[in-house]
């Protein structure tokens, strides 16, 4: 079977229900085929090369790993789409001259949320909206009232309330889908592994973020899953597991074989020490072989 956009996607999965074993075989792989293209002739050139044993099919997992992964690539669809509401906000309080992006750092934090919310419910005063501030905030409240002088015209306050109710039902959909996917991740669980809590992490400040910032339940789901505590290494968060559902065999070799392999780099502002980089190279070589990676 040709693998032709998402066409192929509901004949591939009733025909693999029936038990029916399915080649799906990349289309740029009949390109240079003589003759007219027509869909009949593909069928026949597909049947030809297969034969003939010169048609790899593409990798597929299982069909439990297919169900997480739909949902994990939708899920990354809604956090773009969480980033565009995040960028209306901010172009919305531009165009009023209220520079929260100078007063905190994070519009999306507990303060620079807290403010756009009191803008919207319709306070105006800027000392009144920086008394808004988180305790941890390093900005007093005369720092922050500011930058909170704009200019309220009523169709910048009406793009911004309307941003913010995307943003609060995107939110939503978000925590529904993080919630079906470690319902998932849980089915998937090897048995000796699904009481047991994940190893401490060797960086107590990395542990700490990722306490911090909700992650760790998502993190213990995937050791669980996995087998390995793939936080460890450097650039891989809780909310990238999406790495472990959408690659094959092949690509997981040729990811691990770069992390092993690839030589430092002079644009690397600060180099791992031969300790760490040792302990990534454990890492990597401890992930699963069949664990499709992305």
């Amino acid at each position: 079977m040709e693998s032709t956009s998402v066409y192929w996607i509901p004949l591939y999965e009733l025909l693999e229900s029936r038990k029916i074993q399915v080649v799906l075989v990349n289309a740029r792989q009949l390109h240079h085929v003589p003759g007219r293209k027509t869909d009949f002739s593909d069928c026949q050139w597909l049947q030809l090369l297969r034969s003939c044993g010169l048609l790899r099919g593409s990798f597929r997992p299982g069909d439990a790993i297919v169900r997480l992964r739909a949902l994990q690539r939708q899920l990354g669809n809604l956090v773009a789409e969480r980033t565009r509401c995040v960028q209306w906000m901010q172009k919305a309080l531009d165009q009023m001259n209220v520079q929260l992006h100078r007063a905190v750092s994070d519009l999306t934090g507990t303060t620079g949320m807290a403010i756009v919310r009191a803008i919207v419910a319709g306070e105006r005063n800027p000392v009144t909206l920086a008394v808004h501030r988180d305790c941890r905030c390093h900005k007093s409240v005369d720092e922050i009232a500011r930058y909170l002088t704009g200019n309220w015209r009523e169709e910048h306050l009406f793009n911004l309330a309307c941003a913010l109710k995307l943003y609060d039902a995107v939110e939503q959909m978000i925590a529904s889908y993080d919630a079906r996917i470690l319902q998932g991740m849980q089915a998937l669980q090897a048995p000796q592994r699904r009481n047991q809590p994940v190893p401490r992490h060797p960086n107590p400040a990395k542990e700490s973020a990722l306490k911090s910032r909700g992650g760790q339940e998502a993190r213990t789901q995937l050791w669980r899953f996995a087998g390995v505590d793939l936080n460890r290494i450097d650039g891989i968060s809780a909310t990238t597991r999406s790495d472990c559902f959408d690659r094959g065999r092949r690509q997981s070799l040729l990811f691990r074989q770069r992390i092993i392999s690839s030589p430092g780099s002079d644009s690397v502002p600060e180099r791992l020490s031969p300790e760490a980089n040792q302990s990534r190279k454990g890492a990597m070589l401890s992930v699963p072989v069949g664990l499709p990676l992305r």
